[in-house]
């Protein structure tokens, strides 16, 4: 289902659950006035309009509550069928330079530093150290700090013929905006998937290395 199927089905399915609403209300309208009128006739019969009012005002009171009740739900299928059908890309949030930081000779560590790995002993978790510059001077970062929501496994490393090493966060997203904007109205907020990729120059990755 394409955005402008959409649109035409829901036009039509509020046109068909409105034009409901209307008849069972009229209906209702109808058959109240119609009692009142009986009250100002005979026994015979004001009991019997009375009596099939009553029958009637029930059922018709049930089925107008009923499409009042599905019609969000029917919205929502539509929603759902939207966004099976759509496609989703990866759009750019941010892009920021990452420090090449050169170690002396002095130094245990020895050549050049773009990212370092490491963990957390107390529960193993994986993270990612690289450095940025700042109005201060040069800082140290932590995945994990820095991109609380992003999971190890969704950072990932690429080796380019780039001039300055650099990272990408990226979020994905529908490809048509205003597919968006339809499924951010939904009753169940789906969640924006987030990736974060960092963009070294080539021969950057080492096997073996210590942190």
């Amino acid at each position: 289902m394409d955005y402008k199927k959409y649109i035409v089905e829901r036009a039509a399915l509020d046109h068909k659950i409105n034009l409901t609403v209307y008849i069972l209300v009229i209906l209702l309208i109808a058959i109240i006035i119609l009692m009142f009128w009986a009250c100002l006739k005979t026994s015979l019969v004001r009991n019997a309009i009375l009596l099939y009012g009553k029958m009637a005002v029930l059922p018709l009171c049930a089925v107008l509550f009923g499409v009042c009740l599905l019609a969000p739900v029917q919205f929502e299928n539509l929603r759902v069928e939207l966004r099976n059908t759509q496609q989703k890309e990866w759009f750019t949030e941010k892009k920021q330079t990452i420090v090449n930081l050169e170690t002396d000779k002095s130094s245990k560590v020895k050549g050049t530093f773009f990212l370092g790995s490491g963990n957390i002993s107390s529960d193993n978790e994986k993270f990612y150290v690289f450095a940025v510059k700042s109005q201060q001077g040069v800082q140290l970062k932590q995945t994990d700090e820095q991109f609380k929501d992003i999971k190890f496994s969704d950072i990932y490393i690429q080796e380019k013929a780039v001039e300055k090493p650099y990272y990408l966060l990226e979020k994905r997203r529908y490809k048509d905006k205003r597919v968006a904007k339809i499924l951010n109205e939904s009753i169940f907020i789906e969640l924006e998937k987030e990736r974060l990729t960092f963009v070294v120059p080539p021969n950057t990755i080492k096997s073996n290395f210590g942190i």
